[in-house]
C-alpha cells in the first residue's frame, strides 16, 4: 500500500501572528490519533515505550461515520469522518517488548 504524506502545502503568510501554534502546524489536527491508558493497555504498550519523535506504524480498520460537502460562491469544502474501531501498532509492540 502506498503511503501518502499529508503535509499541507504552504499557502503564503495568510496566518495572523496571534494565531495559536496548532493553526500554523504543517499537518492538520484532524489527522492526529490520541490513545489513553486504557487503549494503550489493550494494545500491550506503555507510554514509557515511546519517545517524542518516534515513527510508529499504525494499522486500523475504520468505519465511515460522517460525510459532509458544502459548496458556495468561492468556497468548496468536503469532510469525511472515520471512527477507528480496530488498531494495531505494528512494530511498536515489538519495540515495547525489547
Amino acid at each position: 500500500m502506498k503511503m501518502i504524506d499529508m503535509k499541507r502545502k504552504a499557502k503564503g503568510n495568510k496566518v495572523p501572528m496571534e494565531v495559536p501554534m496548532e493553526a500554523k502546524e504543517s499537518y492538520p489536527y484532524g489527522l492526529r490519533v490520541s490513545l489513553e491508558k486504557e487503549e494503550l493497555t489493550k494494545l500491550g504498550v506503555k507510554l514509557s515505550d515511546f519517545t517524542i519523535g518516534d515513527t510508529v506504524s499504525l494499522f486500523s480498520n475504520a468505519t465511515v461515520i460522517s460525510m459532509r460537502s458544502s459548496e458556495s460562491e468561492g468556497y468548496d469544502s468536503s469532510n469525511l469522518e472515520f471512527e477507528l474501531r480496530k488498531i494495531s501498532l505494528g512494530d511498536a509492540i515489538n519495540k515495547a517488548k525489547e
